[in-house]
């Protein structure tokens, strides 16, 4: 029962994620796009009685009875709101595919471990959600702990006494190895909600995760990476400087450093809109980043011994934290509290043997220190990490204020352009922070304090900081309103989270995680005005304006509404992201590629595992077909273990059907070359079992079985092993001449034949660039400047004769010119049948959405017509025809046939003429 509370918990979360709530302050009349069917659980728009008007009869919702879908005055409505739902691309996963991922990855994750080790193990979901992920990787640990410790110890547990001893593990190890972080702070506290009902047992105490389940941004953040300051005016990648090595010598931490994307904001929109502000932060930007002097070297270099100084005394500091608020348990096989040993000091394979054999039962429960409460472990985490209301402020607080400081920075608010620092005032800041002593900062900085203005003393100054020397930050944040705007920004609106900060302990003595997986936000980072405005007024998104309306409609909306605050910081808030994600030194394996999160997510993983851990997302498949992806396909293929291709056929997903998505396991360390094994066109996660399982014997299942449904059985050559000769073989097929074979795109196999079918495909010595002058090519009419000419008109109707036929896209598919046509009302893209070619008639044609809107003589004249021997048109040939819409995960990327004489086409197709 509770398994299945956790599952309803998370479906209805992931579910409700978008929805919102309010109050109507007035009458609300709600209102959709026109020729829409009206859902409750579809986005929804409300406008004001005195809007009405505006709206046609097919835009407004009606009720039942024919009277406008009213909402008085004072009623609560609780709807989707499709702006919440375009930030969060949060779709629950489903079970299977959980457990199928999970399942695989610890697969390669057990391999040669122990019981000990396998209780050691630490797992984190950076996009946690309602922890679905980790639930399961709990309950698999779980049972891989007590299979694993029964054979070492050869002793069984009893069938009845099962049940009870799992729970008790997955409470362990709930307790102490998992880890998580989302940016929404209710998915936090389900996730705590549904980690302890996974896990309670009789007798048991509610597991606390103040310190493993984090609210933050998993994406935004500052990294333990520094550059050489004699390498500073060459702008180079900063290097990780992996704890708990100590920072080098003459090395300055890259989130002390300006960088020129920090605040940088280029719409014409906003520029018009806070003219003003943007000259100011231009200005800034300028001033901000220019070369920095000899001196201010030396100030960076020592401030980065200060952060490092301070670092090592937080992961001491977290240590004990985490060693005084861990309960001990009594589980199966453990003869010592198993808490005394943290996650991140497993036992060798031979001491983990040799312990074991001597463990065959565990002392009483009364010789464990009784739990402590979740109030008391709050409060350890409040008052001695977070140092809230604390006059000295702890190491984790004051480095905490430095790395959200530089990160503000990029997603500075417009309004508050005054608020910018000048890099004096920003040296003297974080100097105020990391080295505390007042008497040291002014001294540092020749008696100099640009912080404050002439008249002011420098008494003043001094009462920044405690008597002692100590460092208060919440002060400091009451006495400058910029360090007040930062702490601001990061604790309420952003959430930046600094991984090797939050979990310093973790990566001090295990490296990083051990394993990180889930299923990460498929979002674009990309700025759109119309979910910012079009709540506020749904004909933005209702209705296609021009360019002149558009603009006038918005500067009426923000007049009107008193939007331009919150028009701003939506933008704000897309525009960093995408600048901060887009970085070359943030994200250097994105270079280049559309900034989508689940994209960001991949090298993060890669970055927070230890070298022996390993990533397991489920995400869709762009890294695999961007054209210009080759720098993350290199780092993912040397990484790579399995990749399911999915194609949402069965609806796992309340996503498009077609959409195609993939299960990705990787090493965080990479290889030297490629080996990884790929299946592709999955339609379930049980077909993987079954190729997997399979002896190899039979036919290769298709797409379909013969009932035509989509067929889930599984094959062992279903199953293909990529190495670099085979991803040479696609490079030289798919992509550019002179592409390394690790940067290839990889096209969706559905079993190993066809690899035998691409290489005699590679080795054809014939090309198309050999035939010049003996073909040509057309798009024969665009659809819509053939209309605005009269050369075609939109009817949709059966043709008289193949000259009166102007073919679109879904009239074919491969081999196949008569694929579909288009029902008598044609006004969606699937209002199209599929033709069943053993029923049609000898002369029959599909019907045509396009007819010629001008003479025989005169359609002929404006055709294409080919460049050799008397210059016919096209035409007159029968023609080699492909969709203009090209698929690349397919195992066909182009789709085609041959169509006959006279028939026409829009641009949808192209089509070749031979001259032979």
């Amino acid at each position: 029962y509770a398994q299945l509370g956790i599952n309803q918990l998370g479906a209805v979360y992931e579910s409700l994620l978008s929805f919102s709530g309010f109050f109507a302050e007035t009458d609300l009349y709600e209102v959709k796009k026109a020729k829409e069917r009206y859902d409750e659980l579809e986005t929804a728009y409300f406008v004001k009685e005195q809007d009405l008007p505006k709206y046609t009869e097919d835009e407004k919702v009606y009720n039942d009875d024919g009277t406008p879908k009213k909402y008085p005055k004072g009623s609560f409505i609780y709807r989707l709101a499709g702006r919440d739902r375009e930030k969060s691309a949060s779709y629950y996963t489903p079970e299977v595919l959980t457990r199928c991922l999970v399942t695989y990855s610890l697969k390669e994750l057990l391999k040669n471990k122990t019981a000990d080790q396998i209780l050691n193990l630490t797992v984190c979901e950076p996009a946690m959600g309602s922890a679905a992920f980790l639930n399961e990787t709990i309950n698999q640990l779980s049972e891989a702990y007590l299979e694993a410790k029964q054979n070492e110890l050869n002793l069984r547990i009893s069938h009845e006494d099962y049940a009870a001893e799992k729970q008790k593990v997955k409470t362990y190890i709930a307790d102490n190895n998992v880890f998580g972080v989302d940016l929404n702070p209710v998915a936090v506290e389900l996730a705590e909600v549904s980690l302890w009902l996974n896990t309670i047992f009789e007798g048991g105490f509610i597991p606390w995760f103040g310190n493993q389940l984090i609210c933050g941004n998993s994406l935004v953040g500052a990294r333990r990476r520094a550059i050489p300051s004699t390498q500073l005016k060459h702008s180079p990648l900063p290097q990780r400087i992996p704890l708990p090595d100590p920072l080098p010598p003459n090395h300055i931490y890259h989130f002390l450093l300006p960088d020129n994307s920090m605040a940088d904001y280029k719409d014409k929109i906003i520029t018009n809109l806070a003219h003003e502000q943007i000259d100011a932060i231009k200005n800034w930007r300028k001033d901000f980043n220019r070369p920095l002097s000899k001196n201010e070297v030396q100030t960076l270099e020592q401030l980065s011994q200060a952060t490092d100084q301070l670092w090592q005394r937080h992961i001491a500091q977290q240590r004990r934290i985490r060693q005084r608020t861990t309960d001990h348990l009594q589980i199966f096989g453990q003869h010592h509290p198993p808490s005394a040993q943290s996650p991140s000091q497993s036992p060798s394979p031979s001491q983990s043997q040799s312990s074991s054999q001597s463990q065959s039962q565990s002392p009483p429960q009364s010789q464990f220190p009784s739990p402590t409460s979740t109030e008391w472990k709050d409060k350890v985490l409040y008052e001695e990490l977070h140092s809230k209301n604390v006059r000295n402020s702890s190491p984790y607080r004051r480095l905490k204020m430095v790395m959200d400081y530089w990160c503000a920075l990029w997603f500075w608010p417009i309004e508050q352009a005054h608020l910018l620092p000048t890099r004096d005032e920003y040296l003297f800041d974080l100097s105020l922070i990391l080295q505390g002593d007042i008497l040291d900062v002014i001294s540092a900085r020749e008696g100099q304090l640009p912080l404050f203005g002439e008249t002011q003393q420098e008494e003043e100054a001094r009462k920044l900081v405690d008597d002692f020397g100590f460092v208060n930050i919440d002060r400091l944040c009451e006495k400058i309103p910029r360090l007040h705007l930062i702490r601001t920004l990061a604790e309420q609106r952003y959430r930046f989270l600094h991984w090797e900060l939050e979990f310093a302990d973790l990566f001090a003595t295990h490296g990083g995680f051990d394993l990180i997986l889930g299923n990460p936000p498929w979002i674009k980072m990309e700025w759109n005005e119309g979910a910012i405005l079009g709540d506020a007024e749904p004909l933005f998104i209702l209705r296609k304006h021009s360019a002149k309306k558009l603009a006038d409609l918005r500067e009426e909306t923000l007049h009107r509404l008193n939007l331009t605050p919150q028009y701003l910081a939506a933008f704000e808030e897309a525009e960093a992201t995408q600048n901060y994600l887009s970085a070359k030194q943030n994200y250097p394996d994105l270079t280049g590629m559309k900034t989508n999160l689940f994209k960001c997510f991949l090298p993060q993983a890669w970055m927070i595992g230890n070298q022996h851990g390993f990533s397991a997302f489920v995400h869709p498949e762009g890294i695999y077909d961007d054209p210009k992806g080759g720098i993350l396909r290199e780092e993912t293929y040397k990484r790579l273990v399995h990749h399911f291709q999915f194609i949402n056929e069965l609806n796992l997903f309340p996503i498009d059907h077609h959409v195609r998505f993939s299960i990705n396991i990787a090493q965080s360390r990479p290889a030297d070359t490629a080996d990884f094994k790929t299946i592709a066109n999955l339609f379930h996660p049980s077909t993987i079992d079954k190729c997997f399982d399979s002896t190899g014997a039979g036919p290769i299942p298709g797409i379909k079985n013969e009932d035509n449904n989509w067929e889930i059985n599984g094959h062992s050559e279903r199953i293909l092993e990529i190495k670099e000769k085979e991803l040479s073989l696609f490079a030289r097929l798919y992509d550019k001449t002179g592409t390394p074979p690790l940067q290839a795109r990889l096209p969706a196999l559905h079993a190993r034949p066809l690899i035998d079918v691409l290489e005699k495909f590679a080795q054809q010595p014939k090309r198309l660039g050999g035939l010049k002058g003996q073909y040509f090519t057309t798009q024969h009419w665009n659809e819509t400047n053939a209309q605005k000419d009269n050369t075609i008109r939109r009817k949709t109707q059966f043709p008289k004769d193949p000259g009166e036929w102007i073919i679109s896209g879904p009239h074919i598919y491969v081999g196949n010119p008569f694929y579909k046509t288009p029902r008598a009302k044609c006004t969606e893209k699937a209002h199209y049948d599929v033709l069943d070619l053993t029923e049609l008639p000898e002369d029959y044609l599909p019907r045509t959405n396009y007819i010629p809107a001008c003479s025989p003589k005169e359609y002929l004249k404006r055709a294409p017509h080919v460049p050799w021997d008397d210059q016919p048109p096209v035409t007159d040939f029968y023609r080699l025809a492909y969709r203009g819409m090209l698929p690349p995960a397919n195992e066909r990327t182009l789709i085609g046939g041959i169509v006959p004489k006279n028939a026409g086409h829009i641009h949808g197709i192209q089509t070749t003429v031979f001259q032979n």
